[in-house]
């Protein structure tokens, strides 16, 4: 596997240095604006032309496709590309083709998909391809939770190991904290347990909690609302929690929910304990049923 001049360790760590004091050094209003000022055709065709030009595994793609990079001048023409799929792209091409050169060496992380369609997914990273993601962390708990001010816990409830989604999430919590924000981040995984022990012990030294999970087929805040009750029926109080009304502004693309400015006074609970008690006699009722029909069934074929 060549290991190319652009991967030397002095270019590798300037690369990494650049885009983290570019985060660190702009403030994010500078950072929005310059995104509204930029032209996302151009955008677009500036990344096909570099994946392209130094991507392997793709230029192959577009040669198999009957595709000349350099005819690809327009909007127009980058929306006729075929699409990459795992079945057509990433699983015809070894790993390291689809990396930047063609090497391994210019990533430092292999993140790992859950796996949900089948076999899990393998792709190379680099810290400097966090910096958007942090970007979008920033915009979501500055804006939407005035992160800047409160100080704030965000509770990381994702698989961790290799999957990506909590080591991602991590990194991209901790580049925001190291940005001077007042934001502390804890890893509980995935176990019920652990989340419930980590807020019943830290919740309190905070203004607001967040428990950072993705799930978009269900909505960003069930979760915290789960979260929520289940540390409140263990008689913790959560000093400065609330539920929202509505789905947290942004949460849906960051996978962020959190919780601020008020203790939860759960006043529905008497109304889901009456409906749990309703549905057991209603399940109750259908197994009685059910065995009356049965001791009828067996007394008429005993007459019979």
């Amino acid at each position: 596997m060549p290991n190319s001049p652009v991967h030397s360790q002095p270019a590798k760590s300037a690369r990494a240095l650049d885009a983290l004091k570019s985060f660190y050094d702009t403030p994010l209003d500078a950072t929005l604006r310059r995104c509204i000022a930029v032209d996302p055709d151009e955008n677009a065709l500036g990344i096909f032309r570099s994946a392209a030009k130094e991507v392997p595994a793709y230029r192959s793609f577009l040669t198999t496709h009957g595709i000349r990079a350099e005819d690809v001048r327009t909007i127009e023409d980058f929306r006729r590309l075929p699409v990459t799929t795992k079945e057509s792209y990433h699983g015809k091409s070894a790993l390291h083709e689809l990396c930047h050169d063609g090497s391994l060496v210019g990533c430092d992380f292999l993140a790992v998909s859950s796996g949900s369609t089948g076999e899990p997914t393998i792709w190379p990273r680099f810290v400097a391809d966090e910096v958007g993601s942090a970007q979008r962390f920033e915009q979501v708990l500055a804006d939407s939770f005035a992160a800047r001010s409160r100080s704030t816990l965000a509770v990381v409830c994702f698989a961790l190991g290799s999957w990506v989604g909590g080591m991602y999430t991590t990194a991209c919590c901790r580049h925001v904290a190291a940005k001077g924000y007042p934001l502390t981040v804890v890893t509980p995984g995935n176990q019920k347990g652990e989340i419930l022990r980590v807020l019943r012990t830290l919740a309190p030294l905070y203004d607001q909690v967040g428990r950072v999970r993705t799930l978009l087929a269900r909505g960003a805040r069930a979760p915290l609302r789960v979260c929520l009750r289940a540390v409140d029926l263990r008689g913790v109080v959560l000093r400065g929690q609330r539920v929202p009304g509505k789905r947290c502004a942004g949460a849906r693309a960051t996978g962020a929910c959190l919780a601020g400015d008020r203790e939860v006074r759960d006043a529905s609970r008497p109304r889901r304990r009456q409906e749990r008690r309703a549905r057991g006699f209603r399940r109750a009722g259908r197994r009685r049923f059910r065995r009356q029909n049965t001791g009828a069934a067996i007394a008429r074929a005993m007459r019979g």
